[in-house]
């Protein structure tokens, strides 16, 4: 997979579906939030990197990959959580994502739970904190 790119159907879709949102009600473009698990996780960290003017923060629940534009705006806020006994999107490869993004500029907030394929209760709490927080 390769990073979004601004004609494709689901960024497309997303940008249609913010605009008419903020068409309804007043909608803080710093507050915009995308959010994904698993491979959701993934493409929440791709499409958030790849449009960071219209997602300040990404949370990530167990992501796999994640494929970063030339450009990239460290000023985001990521989060990201995953089991250290995930049986199919193996910790170690998170572990050296985060060290990419750090090596990158990016300061994720990262959260390492005992569980697998799974969103950690305590961690999804801290997770929409996170994303509500100013």
């Amino acid at each position: 997979m390769r990073k979004p790119r601004d004609g494709e159907a689901d960024v497309a879709n997303i940008k249609a579906a913010i605009a008419s949102l903020s068409g309804k009600t007043l909608i803080a473009p710093e507050r915009t939030v995308v959010m994904g698990f698993s491979d959701g996780a993934s493409y929440a960290l791709s499409v958030g990197m790849a449009y960071p003017k219209l997602f300040r923060t990404i949370v990530a629940f167990s992501p796999g990959y994640a494929f970063a534009p030339w450009n990239l705006d460290t000023t985001q806020r990521i989060f990201i959580s995953h089991g250290r006994r995930h049986p199919i999107l193996p910790a170690d490869n998170t572990r050296r994502m985060v060290e990419g993004l750090e090596r990158a500029g990016f300061e994720p907030e990262v959260h390492w739970f005992n569980g697998g394929h799974e969103i950690d209760p305590q961690l999804k709490k801290a997770a929409f904190d996170f994303a509500l927080a100013p």
